[in-house]
């Protein structure tokens, strides 16, 4: 059996008086178990003071929309903010398809290849294939990679206490 600090969590030694983490006087009553802790928790300090990644990100996200009129000007005020932890537990994003560049290289090629400038349409054409297999990785990143990503994110919590980042099964 171990016994825990009842104010930081921490495991402590038979004997002891007092935790050697926070200081705090071990009490006659104190916990005594294999693992006290509940489902909740982070395994890596067991502290139970955890929070959802989604609802670090909704609480610390706020936006902003104002009107201000005088006389005959008028203001439109608009904007995000964001707390630091928020912005660092942000949820993972999909990638943007580009389809211009690729056109505009595919058309370099049909110019180059149709005024028999075998050098422009070659370049052209390459770029335009190399344009392809860009948005091609853009596909398949976000049809394959972000939901599987997205559901880490959203079935993760941080432990406030250690700022570990894990997932409850």
């Amino acid at each position: 059996m171990s016994k825990y600090c009842s104010r930081c969590d921490t495991e402590l030694n038979d004997d002891a008086i007092f935790c050697n983490r926070c200081g705090n006087k071990v009490a006659e009553n104190h916990i005594e178990t294999s693992y006290h802790h509940s489902d909740f928790a982070c395994p890596r300090c067991h502290s139970e003071n955890i929070q959802s990644l989604p609802i670090i990100y909704q609480s610390g996200s706020s936006g902003t929309n104002a009107i201000t009129a005088a006389d005959k000007f008028i203001a439109v005020t608009k904007g995000n903010t964001m707390t630091d932890l928020a912005r660092s537990v942000a949820p993972p994003t999909k990638k943007e398809e580009n389809w211009w560049p690729t056109f505009v290289f595919g058309a370099l090629a049909y110019i180059g290849f149709e005024n028999d400038s075998t050098i422009l349409g070659l370049i052209g054409g390459l770029l335009a294939v190399g344009g392809f297999y860009s948005i091609y990785e853009i596909d398949n990143y976000n049809k394959n990679v972000f939901p599987v990503e997205y559901d880490n994110w959203q079935n993760s919590y941080l432990c406030h206490r250690c700022g570990n980042v894990f997932r409850i099964n």
